[in-house]
Formats: C-alpha cells, structure tokens, sequence
C-alpha cells in the first residue's frame, strides 16, 4: 500500500517498480488503485437491489473479473489495510 499526500510522488513510486520489474525479469505488471472513498464500504464488492434482486459488481470485484484470464504464470496479490484496497497482477 503507498500512502502519501497529493503530489507526494505515489504513482511514480508505483511505476518505477512496474518498470524495474519488467526490465529485471521481463515481467508484465499490471496495477489496480482502488479509493474505498469515493463510495460507501458496502459497495466496494457490490450491492444488489432489493426491489429487482439484480446485482450489480463493485469496483473490487469489477477489477476481478478484469483480472480473470489468468495463465499459470500470472499472480494477483490483494492487500487490505484499514480501508484501503491495493491489487497487484503479476
């Protein structure tokens, strides 16, 4: 997880590693930044609704599915602190 003020340098921390990682090892790294602030907590995996019973994805989950073409190679890490999410896929 990488915290930090606005401008503190966060995303270029972020792509650094995902460059360092590819140069070393030739690995592809693709990165997810969910902020769990800009909707309630219960829809961060999603919600259904109680009239029509339909569900719809949250982001987290939304990022899952995004990520579910997986080779046996590929690795997805998921982090929670606090109420912050960070979702590697290696």
């Amino acid at each position: 997880m990488i915290v930090g003020p606005t401008g503190g340098g966060k995303t270029v921390v972020l792509d650094t590693l995902k460059a360092a990682r590819l140069k070393a090892e030739g690995v592809v790294v693709k990165y997810y930044v969910i902020n769990p602030k800009a909707q309630p907590l219960n829809e961060l995996y999603g919600v259904m609704d109680p009239v029509t019973r339909d569900w719809t994805d949250g982001p987290y989950l939304g990022v899952l599915r995004c990520c579910g073409a997986f080779t046996p190679s590929t690795r997805l890490v998921s982090i929670r602190r606090g109420r912050g999410w960070f979702l590697l896929r290696f």
